[in-house]
């Protein structure tokens, strides 16, 4: 999780800190697919077990990111 997007205003707050994924990434040598935030409505969704719909239905930066790591992980086993 990178951070949660306020509620009211729609910016990032970064609850987490900044720099650890970095370093952990370097340490391991593993790449950092993508930075998925805690997205409020997104959270409502699971709670209901309706995320996937929910997803399907709008376009939205978490879902793109969303879609980056889903990607980038279907990449790395094709490649294994």
């Amino acid at each position: 999780m990178h951070g949660l997007i306020c509620p009211h205003c729609g910016k990032p707050i970064e609850v987490f800190g900044t720099g650890g994924v970095e370093k952990a990434s370097k340490d391991f040598n593993i790449p950092i697919l993508a930075r998925l935030p805690i997205e409020p409505k997104v959270a409502e969704m699971e709670d209901k077990g309706t995320v996937v719909q929910g997803l399907l239905e709008q376009s939205t930066e978490w879902q793109r990111n969303f879609e980056d790591v889903v990607s980038a992980v279907e990449k790395t086993l094709e490649e294994k």
